[in-house]
């Protein structure tokens, strides 16, 4: 992890997308972030968490008629997204999932745009590869300005 933040110190990269297959390898990451943090680094990080992991309803259905956190999601979203940014740095699952609550917002959709936001993302591979789950928002355009771990 050290090499690719440096690396962004040095205007080589706009973010680092760390992408991990297992737990403890997703675990190994957001310590080695936070060591770095705890000697200095200053950066926003965000672990992603799957839509059917975070979800807080029986089935992830995004849709305002099921789910009571997708209702006027668009209306909330960019007040609670100010807070977070303001108030925090780390975005772990548990952060997420307490805004979420806190606001009555979907806590998937939440972490997607709240990356957009952060210089290190670590997510699963399949955000990477997978056509049904890429994130579209950052390996469809300037892909040269991510590190890829």
């Amino acid at each position: 992890v050290f090499p690719a933040i440096k690396s962004l110190g040095e205007d080589r990269g706009d973010r680092i997308v760390y992408l991990t297959a297992k737990t403890i390898t997703r675990t190994v990451a957001e310590e080695s972030i936070n060591r770095l943090k705890e000697n200095g680094l200053t950066c926003r990080n965000i672990t992603l968490t799957s839509k059917e992991k975070i979800c807080f309803k029986e089935k992830a259905k995004c849709n305002p008629e099921y789910c009571e956190y997708a209702v006027d999601y668009f209306d909330k979203v960019n007040n609670i997204i100010f807070k977070m940014l303001e108030k925090e740095n780390n975005f772990t699952r548990e952060i997420i999932e307490l805004y979420s609550r806190k606001n009555s917002i979907c806590p998937f959709e939440l972490s997607l745009v709240l990356s957009l936001w952060c210089d290190v993302i670590i997510c699963d591979y399949n955000y990477a590869f997978d056509p049904r789950a890429k994130l579209n928002r950052f390996f469809e355009e300037d892909v040269e300005n991510i590190l890829l771990l």
